[in-house]
């Protein structure tokens, strides 16, 4: 049986039907495993990148199967847009860790007309008029030392 990892990064929210679940850090050649969870659903929100190993029991013949997923959390992040669909104004709030240079990214779908908006290093709340824009749909991707690390739709009234 394989395990389908069901993971959504954006949300910092990760969500396995699974029965076992359990937490193995490597500490120099010391291998430790700690239960953290048994049940048909686990939903977790981690703070640090880890390896998880989890074990699946089959309800039909009690087969076992095991897998490890590393779970990655994005420092740099998205956390909202609002209010989406958008008419005049928009604040984009955003989330960065350990970035040189940031900027959003906020690009017309249909077209590819695309505006670029320089950001704090630190994380916080970015107020854009979005009065000028035609209605549609766009991308706004949070860019962090050159490569995309999130992207949100905003539709535009």
């Amino acid at each position: 049986m394989k395990i389908k990892n069901a993971l959504k990064q954006k949300s910092k929210l990760f969500v396995f039907s699974l029965l076992i679940v359990y937490w193995r850090p490597i500490i120099s050649t010391i291998l430790m495993e700690n239960l953290i969870y048994s049940g048909s659903d686990f939903t977790f929100s981690p703070n640090i990148t880890q390896t998880y190993k989890l074990e699946v029991i089959s309800d039909e013949d009690g087969f076992k199967d095991y897998n490890e997923v590393t779970v990655i959390v994005n420092e740099n992040f998205i956390k909202s847009v609002v209010p989406n669909p958008g008419t005049d104004f928009i604040d984009v709030q955003y989330m960065i860790s350990q970035s040189i240079s940031a900027y959003l990214s906020i690009v017309n779908i249909s077209n590819a007309d695309t505006n670029n908006y320089i950001l704090d290093s630190t994380g916080g709340i970015l107020n854009i008029n979005i009065s000028s824009y035609s209605q549609g749909l766009y991308s706004i991707s949070l860019v962090c030392d050159g490569e995309v690390k999130d992207s949100e739709l905003l539709v535009i009234n």
